[in-house]
């Protein structure tokens, strides 16, 4: 089991169909820090599939969402649900 997979959706409690979070807003919803790479590595935040899709990533997919944008410089990530207009 990993830390990621959280019995709540971070995102149940948000507005509209897409949710930008910044990422200290991220953390209070899953409840710990992200590591230092999501905030250096864009790949971390790549919408991966099969068996080595990252863990974090899992966790949103499995949430029906995908991450659309992030900004490492402003610190946030915009998410949307799986198959939304892009």
């Amino acid at each position: 089991m990993s830390k990621y997979d959280l019995s709540q959706n971070p995102f149940s409690n948000a507005n509209g169909p897409c949710r930008i979070l910044s990422f200290a807003q991220l953390e209070q919803r899953l409840g710990f820090k992200l590591p230092p790479s999501a905030r250096r590595f864009r790949a971390r935040w790549a919408n991966e599939l099969g068996r080595k899709a990252h863990v974090q990533c899992r966790a949103w997919l499995a949430w029906s969402y995908e991450v659309a944008a992030v900004n490492l410089s402003q610190q946030w990530v915009q998410f949307r649900p799986v198959g939304a207009l892009k």
